[in-house]
């Protein structure tokens, strides 16, 4: 009895595994819609690392990118292209001058405020009108949990998904 119960949690934690991805880049596909126009050109990537800077402070790139989970490279690009909009700025580290840090700028900080306050609005109003009370405790709950799953560690599965999927 207990390994027919494993199996079902396993399975619907596998479809969840492969379902929650799919719904969450749908919700974000449709907030990056509610964009306001000072932050409509940039990248979720962009806006992430901008987040990153402004809860984090000055770090640099290869922190960045290890916060962001990306290689250095890549966010090195995203740096420079944040850079040219006048979003961050390098500077010297007072402390190591081999290092350079990237910061926020007032122009960045105001690109993360007014999207968060366009895309806020839009979302409150939509969990207001579309979900009953229910429905809004439980997706409490669920960003608590979904920040949990999201600061989980790296790392390989001992058994792959594809093993469980389709099973009873």
């Amino acid at each position: 009895m207990r390994s027919a119960r494993t199996s079902a949690g396993r399975a619907s934690a596998t479809k969840t595994a492969i379902d929650l991805p799919q719904v969450m880049v749908k919700l974000l596909r449709r907030l990056r819609a509610e964009r306001p126009a000072v932050s409509a050109g940039l990248t979720l990537s962009q806006l992430s690392a901008l987040s990153h800077l402004e809860h984090g402070g000055a770090m640099t790139t290869s922190d960045l990118a290890a916060a962001e989970y990306v290689r250095p490279q890549s966010m090195a690009v995203t740096v420079a292209s944040l850079v040219g909009a006048g979003l961050v700025r390098r500077a010297g580290d007072q402390a190591d001058k081999r290092r350079v840090m990237v910061s926020l700028t007032a122009r960045g900080r105001a690109a993360l405020v007014g999207t968060r306050q366009t895309q806020g609005e839009w979302l409150a109003h939509a969990i207001l009108t579309r979900l009953d009370r229910d429905e809004q405790r439980t997706l409490v709950d669920a960003v608590r949990i979904l920040d949990r799953l999201a600061n989980a560690p790296s790392g390989v599965a001992s058994t792959p998904l594809a093993s469980s999927v389709g099973e009873p």
